[in-house]
């Protein structure tokens, strides 16, 4: 809901302060994201993080993790954005395979952690759950 304008002068020195002091505790900083990362990678970049955690693609924007691993820093882990509702509740199985290989095309280019992008949506069908993480282990 904010510029990056307003993110890269007010929100983003309180996040590199943030992470630096969960990194001077021992513990790895990993950043969750909910909205359009896009115009903020490079911002991310400069964050001590280990990991990126993004949503699916809504509300009007699209956030495919070819592109943004592509983007990140190679230290920074990507963590997936399988869509919750539309594949994994609603969905089929090829519909959860499909989505699953194509997302994990980014391994191919960096670190990349295959993970849903929301919270299961409650009566997600257990054998779509079980097909992302068949797919993930081949």
């Amino acid at each position: 809901l904010i510029s990056p304008e307003v993110y890269k002068r007010i929100i983003f020195p309180a996040q590199k302060f943030f992470y630096e002091k969960i990194r001077s505790l021992g513990m790895e900083p990993i950043v969750y994201f909910c909205g359009d990362i896009n115009p903020l990678i490079p911002y991310i970049n400069c964050l001590d993080v280990t990991a990126l955690l993004i949503e699916e693609s809504k509300k009007n924007f699209t956030l495919d993790v070819k592109d943004i691993r592509k983007k990140l820093v190679s230290h920074i882990t990507l963590f997936g954005n399988l869509d919750s509702v539309h594949v994994l509740l609603f969905g089929s199985k090829d519909d959860v395979r499909r989505e699953t290989l194509r997302q994990l095309e980014a391994s191919r280019i960096g670190r990349f952690v295959m993970a849903n992008g929301s919270p299961l949506a409650p009566g997600a069908p257990n054998e779509n759950i079980q097909e992302m993480i068949k797919i993930t282990r081949m």
